[in-house]
């Protein structure tokens, strides 16, 4: 068996708020489906992320809100965990930088190593100024219109074309802060000249196979072109202070900050675990980021760059999966209009695994998709109700009709119903496979098997009750045995759905191996109605 090992990254969530549904529709959902699909595989998985506690966007919240950023990120990641364990969302670490010395020391040290190699360039450059607030601005500190969409963007990225900007480039820039109108000044700092590797990142995008078209568009657009050279410190009081003499009063670009933070973290857990299989300095470690859309440059292109300046002496980011935005009721999410749906407070209210189900089906991994709270009662009633109460019929049957259990026995496991479970099965590997990962796809794939089932246990099982008590008890069996199957092929992306499957069968509890999907052995059931899932529906 050719066991992988896998580093998967979802981007670190600013601890400057919550998480909303939007959020949790794009990586950090898929890079928990993917992580469970690839144990079930038994290969090497580690699910890290952390929190981004030293983005700008925590300064200019914890100012509007009237509280320290410290105060803010211990409250926020306390809030993001939370939302991660009602959300069924399994991280095998979490991170925070805020005043993690072993953290800044390793990130100081990269950083360090490539301005030593002379990886990176003192250049002069304009920037903003508040007189009002008597800062620099940059980043979330400054807004405008974006120069090539249009779109309100702040400063060095546009959200919404994923482009980056000069801020100085915005157009109609204001304080976020105050709002008054800047003055540009200058200031010297340390630059990553990217358009040295433009050569080599056109011929790494070339080589990319698991990345989406929008993405590659993005790659190809910009290494098309002279690549201005990136700021990777600033003049600010906020992250990790750059170890260069006479830059002591700057930071860190956060961004450029997150390859080595990632580099770190996998060699603590390595560390912390005694996982030997993990190293970011192995080649045979595959590095796999899920992020938004917006996030494409930082991850695509900054860090690719950072690996390809260092010759490769930690992993590149070897599959990077984007997803686009999810709106809510046709609008883009909006914290600060009180437009989003927070995770904490639906997951009180809805099966975590529903919602789970209904943002893979829906999910925006091409093009912007929809959050509708009338669409996701819809396909609750329509898609897992009947599911749940075909699951109910069967149990009745067994309690009434077999009350000692049913033995499912592969000999008896009928020819439809083994094509059935084998096209399942290829077509679950092949869109959770990392090359055409896709929620949408993988969920169409269980929804149809949903309705197999249900089709099968109304078309051949009821009618065979009262006719032929052989070919009723077999079809039973086969019955038995696609909700087998479920319990396997449901568990990547409802997995406490699964679980409780499992349990109201009456199947023993252990680990899922995806190879026991093929090799069926006789497997005796009984039904436990108290553990059906989602309770019922009741």
């Amino acid at each position: 068996m050719n066991v992988k090992t896998y580093l998967v990254t979802a981007t670190p969530p600013t601890t400057n708020g919550d998480l909303h549904v939007g959020h949790l529709s794009g990586p950090y959902l898929a890079a928990d489906v993917f992580s469970r699909y690839q144990k079930m595989q038994q290969n090497h998985v580690v699910y890290l992320s952390g929190g981004d506690d030293h983005q700008s966007y925590v300064v200019t919240t914890s100012k509007r809100l009237g509280t320290s950023p410290e105060r803010l990120i211990k409250k926020q990641t306390e809030n993001i965990l939370s939302t991660f364990q009602a959300a069924n969302i399994e991280l095998d670490g979490f991170i925070n930088s805020l005043g993690n010395r072993e953290y800044i020391q390793f990130v100081q040290n990269f950083f360090l190593e490539m301005y030593e190699k002379g990886l990176l360039k003192e250049k002069t450059e304009p920037i903003h100024y508040c007189n009002q607030c008597q800062t620099y601005l940059f980043e979330s500190h400054i807004k405008g219109k974006c120069p090539y969409c249009y779109e309100v963007a702040a400063g060095n990225l546009c959200e919404a074309c994923g482009r980056v900007n000069r801020p100085v480039e915005l157009i109609d820039s204001y304080c976020s802060s105050c709002e008054s109108p800047p003055q540009i000044t200058q200031y010297r700092g340390l630059f990553l000249p990217i358009d040295q590797y433009r050569t080599a990142l056109q011929s790494f995008y070339n080589s990319r196979k698991s990345w989406r078209p929008h993405l590659k568009a993005l790659c190809q657009w910009i290494t098309d072109q002279p690549i201005p050279d990136y700021p990777v410190t600033y003049p600010a009081d906020w992250g990790i202070r750059v170890p260069v003499q006479g830059f002591e009063d700057q930071v860190i670009n956060v961004w450029f900050e997150m390859y080595p933070g990632h580099i770190y973290s996998a060699l603590q857990w390595a560390q912390l675990y005694d996982h030997p299989h993990l190293n970011p300095t192995n080649k045979d470690t595959t590095f796999v980021q899920f992020l938004g859309y917006d996030n494409s440059f930082f991850n695509a292109v900054l860090h690719v760059t950072a690996s390809l300046a260092l010759d490769g002496k930690y992993i590149y980011p070897d599959h990077v999966i984007t997803n686009e935005f999810y709106l809510l009721e046709n609008e883009k999410f909006s914290t600060s209009r009180g437009h989003a749906i927070w995770g904490r407070e639906i997951f009180e209210e809805v099966p975590s695994d529903a919602l789970r189900y209904y943002l893979c089906r829906t999910n925006p991994e091409f093009m912007q998709t929809n959050f509708s709270k009338r669409a996701f009662e819809r396909m609750m009633q329509n898609e897992l109700k009947p599911l749940v109460e075909t699951l109910e019929r069967f149990g009745d049957l067994l309690d009434s009709d077999f009350p000692h259990g049913l033995l499912l026995e592969p000999q008896k496991l009928d020819l439809q119903t083994k094509g059935c479970l084998e096209w399942v099965k290829k077509g679950m590997e092949t869109y959770l496979d990392i090359h055409s990962f896709s929620l949408y796809q993988s969920s169409a794939v269980l929804r149809d098997y949903s309705q197999a089932i249900q089709s099968y246990f109304n078309r051949y099982v009821l009618p065979m009750r009262s006719t032929n008590v052989t070919a009723y008890r077999d079809r039973l069996i086969s019955t038995g045995f696609m909700f087998y199957g479920l319990v396997y092929f449901a568990y990547p992306i409802m997995p406490e759905f699964s679980t409780q499957l499992c349990k109201s069968l009456g199947m023993p509890s252990q680990p899922l191996k995806w190879s026991h999907v093929e090799s069926l052995e006789p497997i005796p059931l009984s039904f436990h109605k108290e553990c059906i899932p989602f309770g019922g529906f009741k």
